[in-house]
């Protein structure tokens, strides 16, 4: 939840007219969880080098001047 609100916050940045979408599956009969959003998204790349890392974060360089709207400003959301 809190990636999906970062990642709405970050595209709000590029569209402040986005209306903010998260959808939550429950888990069922041992099937995972989802969280979806229409959020700013991450490539293929992004995901590669932000997941594989403890403190890997896109929006402590980008947005750090901004000021701090991001739950998560560690680096460690993704992973745990």
């Amino acid at each position: 939840m809190q990636n999906a609100r970062d990642a709405i916050e970050a595209r709000r940045r590029l569209d402040p007219a986005l209306v903010p979408v998260i959808e939550v599956v429950p888990s069922e009969n041992n099937a995972p969880m989802v969280v979806r959003d229409n959020g700013i998204g991450l490539t293929d790349a992004e995901m590669r080098s932000l997941l594989a890392t403890i403190g890997g974060l896109s929006k402590r360089d980008d947005f750090a001047v901004a000021g701090r709207k991001f739950l998560g400003q560690f680096g460690i959301g993704l992973l745990s």
